[in-house]
């Protein structure tokens, strides 16, 4: 969640719009997510990482990063250390 609270204060609004609209959602919810008032659900996530992967690919934020399900999930985490 680092990853994404940080991109989340040093994003224009413009770019947060852009990854909101990708993952079918809200900027609200986005500063939601990023207050701790919100949780991402495996399927929000797994949007999300999609929205950034076409829009920020260089931040390298996943599922894993926006939501405690995905990053424990065991699927998640072999997936993630065949990718290193």
């Amino acid at each position: 969640m680092d990853k994404f609270k940080q991109w989340m204060r040093e994003s224009s609004a413009s770019q947060k719009a852009a990854v909101a609209d990708g993952a079918s959602t809200s900027m609200i919810y986005l500063y939601q997510l990023a207050a701790g008032t919100r949780e991402a659900g495996a399927a929000l996530a797994g949007r999300l990482e999609a929205a950034f992967k076409k829009w920020e690919p260089k931040r390298g934020i996943t599922r894993g990063d926006l939501s405690s399900v995905c990053s424990e999930c065991p699927y998640f985490k072999r997936c993630k250390g065949k990718s290193k």
